[in-house]
């Protein structure tokens, strides 16, 4: 396992049932004691924020080359998906009256891999260049790093493919099995930034709807039956989303992006002070802004080798991965 950028700082843990016993003062309760119990207003906001459901989504990615697999995503409150999603709209909506205005196609959506490649949606030939490839992603990510109401965490986790022929009859599967690690690993993340963070609350978690459905409710089964995992409790579902449904994927496309784009890098460059000194732009600016981020890489074929090697079986495709 290796870190590609980790400027996670855990928040002191919230304790309701510290802050109700102070409300209270450790007294009897007003309607037995016969007084009057008040409430402050800070002590009234924190009743009222208490069991929210937080919002996470999340989507993949993958190198050209095949040889990095990623899954990447944001968590925040259901207030703050709302306003980020009103802002992405408008600036896709924006971009759509530009291309309708020069005689161009519109897009349909923000999709990483094409904007960065000019392909697709975004190729040249229908009215997109660097200079406004640049520009069209400055904003988007300036609307993700936006100081909002409460903090913003994204994530990225990433799988090596490297040689995954030794282990896999083919790519398919290696790639679901992976999806499948890489998910468990989110949800560990998740719920260790629920505890840390946001104690009270509960989260519903939300994936690109596609391949990778089955993987991903067998992550989501395996994790909450797993003894060893304290705060399954957090998270309340898993379940797919279709992109036009859900405008929250495309910052999660553009996070698992990123996160893929690090990996890859990292894979010629063992230093990590040389490997931040080659990061893009435009993660740079994600690292630099009010979203707390976390990612990191695990060699995911060379620990399927050697589980195969301990159980001196063939992994199934969804099967359980190796820890790090």
């Amino acid at each position: 396992m290796r870190v590609l950028w980790w400027n996670f700082i855990a928040s002191a843990v919230r304790s309701a049932a510290g802050r109700l016993a102070r409300v209270t003062n450790g007294s009897a309760p007003a309607a037995m004691s016969g007084t009057r119990s008040t409430l402050s207003l800070r002590e009234l906001k924190f009743l009222s924020r208490r069991f929210a459901v937080l919002l996470a989504h999340i989507d993949e990615s993958r190198s050209g080359d095949q040889r990095i697999f990623a899954l990447g995503g944001w968590l925040c409150c259901e207030r703050d998906v709302t306003s980020i999603e009103n802002e992405w709209e408008q600036r896709i909506e924006h971009e759509k009256r530009i291309s309708a205005k020069k005689g161009f196609p519109p897009i349909t959506r923000f999709k990483a891999a094409d904007l960065s490649n000019l392909r697709g949606e975004y190729d040249k030939s229908k009215g997109w260049d660097e200079d406004r490839q640049k520009r069209f992603a400055k904003k988007l990510i300036e609307i993700l790093i936006r100081k909002r109401t409460e903090q913003i965490m994204g994530f990225c986790m990433c799988a090596v493919m490297d040689n995954w022929q030794v282990a896999y009859k083919k790519y398919e599967w290696a790639e679901k099995n992976a999806y499948h690690y890489l998910f468990t690993q989110c949800l560990y993340l998740i719920g260790e930034a629920m505890r840390s963070t946001w104690p009270n609350d509960t989260v519903s978690i939300f994936h690109d709807h596609g391949p990778f459905n089955e993987a991903a409710q067998a992550a989501f089964r395996g994790a909450m039956n797993d003894d060893q995992f304290m705060d399954r409790e957090f998270i309340v579902t898993v379940a797919p989303r279709l992109w036009r449904d859900c405008i929250a994927l495309q910052p999660a496309d553009l996070i698992a992006y990123e996160g893929q784009k690090s990996a890859h890098l990292a894979l010629g460059i063992k230093d990590n002070a040389e490997l931040q000194r080659y990061y893009r732009k435009s993660l740079r600016k994600l690292l630099s802004g009010k979203v707390v981020m976390r990612g990191l890489c695990f060699q995911f074929i060379e620990g399927i080798v050697n589980l195969r090697q301990l159980t001196n079986r063939y992994p199934a495709k969804t099967a359980v991965a190796p820890s790090a």
